[in-house]
């Protein structure tokens, strides 16, 4: 039997076309970054996520990453506690995310403002110059009298030379001290 030949354009039924529209949308959805889907899940298919960092000199690949980032974290330690309380609220990470690009660009701002240079030029080299002093110290001195016989370590002699009140002597940290440390950052 011969093949019929048609002439003119194909036609489409409605369902093949509604069902090609689907497949684009799904392609465009699969094709947006994990970000931009939870983190931004109102903008259009086509638009940007907006820039994280209000510095001129900052790339736009650190602005995907550090969305990303913020966007794993999300998903991995807020979405699963917070889709047990609620699978009906979409509206909680993006307003989260609000709140985190504030945090973010104060702290951009406080950084660009302060003067590292003399911070890691001057002050972080002499504060490792003396651990690395008081490390040694402490070496030298594990199998001597000054350590009562022997019997305090090397982390317990090091902590003698360098006290610090967020941390013991066996090294555990007190999480209060960190608490109100926090607190006075923020």
């Amino acid at each position: 039997m011969p093949a019929t030949v048609r002439n003119g354009p194909p036609t489409r039924s409605a369902r093949s076309t509604t069902a090609s529209l689907a497949s684009t949308n799904a392609r465009q959805q699969q094709q947006a970054s994990l970000a931009k889907r939870l983190l931004f899940p109102n903008t259009p298919p086509g638009a940007d996520v907006p820039p994280l960092f209000l510095s001129p000199a900052c790339p736009p690949e650190l602005h995907a990453e550090v969305y990303d980032l913020i966007a794993l974290s999300l998903r991995a330690y807020v979405n699963t506690w917070w889709t047990k309380i609620t699978r009906y609220d979409k509206e909680f990470l993006p307003q989260l995310t609000k709140v985190l690009v504030h945090v973010i660009r104060a702290l951009e701002q406080r950084i660009l403002s302060a003067d590292l240079s003399t911070l890691i030029f001057c002050d972080v080299p002499a504060l490792i110059t003396e651990h690395f002093i008081d490390y040694r110290r402490a070496v030298s001195k594990v199998s001597t009298s000054y350590a009562t016989g022997g019997a305090h370590t090397v982390p317990q002699l090091f902590h003698l030379f360098q006290p610090h009140l967020a941390i013991s002597p066996e090294g555990n940290i007190d999480e209060e001290y960190f608490r109100h440390a926090l607190d006075l950052v923020l």
